[in-house]
């Protein structure tokens, strides 16, 4: 007998899955379209059908990185977001100096990449397309491991503020943004 499991969360880990099911087989990466994420009241982790303009607004936090591509995503997201609903999104920046030296690195290493940097004009722009209008990009410079003595510094009111004034400090500086933009009403 064959049964087919679709995996969301952490049992989207093949590790996990292999504990619970130890024959099972990864067949590959499926989409659940018109479906969103829920808690339920129990606590459990569940999917349910996403009427379109359902949300007031989405904290989409840690996804883009692990997505193939950003546009599917944001097309989804301004589906199920209310107009005049609000969008929180982050991503790695691909113009950041970490994003630079980890790409190098793997490249040189010949490793492949494990996570995915976007470019906020590119998110900017598929934002647009999609409907999101007055964006406000916010900067995250945050420091490696082995230099988070610094962190407090990039984290001062004065480093915000040379971030905001000065985009291009902002854009080399930073391991990831957020991004907020307003669903078009």
């Amino acid at each position: 007998m064959t049964a087919l499991h679709f995996a969301y969360g952490a049992n989207m880990s093949q590790a996990v899955m292999r504990k619970y099911a130890p024959c099972a087989q990864a067949l590959g990466v499926a989409e659940l379209n018109n479906h969103r994420f829920v808690i339920t009241a129990d606590g459990y982790a569940s999917v349910e059908p996403a009427r379109a303009a359902s949300v007031h607004g989405v904290l989409c936090l840690g996804v883009l990185q692990a997505m193939q591509a950003s546009e599917p995503l944001v097309q989804e997201l301004a589906r199920v977001i209310r107009h005049g609903g609000v969008l929180w999104i982050d991503g790695l920046n691909y113009h950041g100096f970490t994003g630079w030296w980890d790409r190098t690195r793997r490249k040189l290493r010949h490793k492949p990449m494990h996570l995915r940097y976007e470019s906020t004009r590119r998110l900017l722009e598929i934002l647009g397309r999609a409907g999101f209008r007055r964006p406000t990009l916010h900067w995250l410079p945050l420091m490696p491991s082995r230099l988070q003595i610094l962190q407090p510094a990039f984290e001062s009111r004065l480093a915000r503020r040379l971030l905001s004034a000065l985009p291009t400090v902002g854009s080399v500086a930073s391991h990831s943004f957020l991004i907020r933009a307003e669903r078009d009403r």
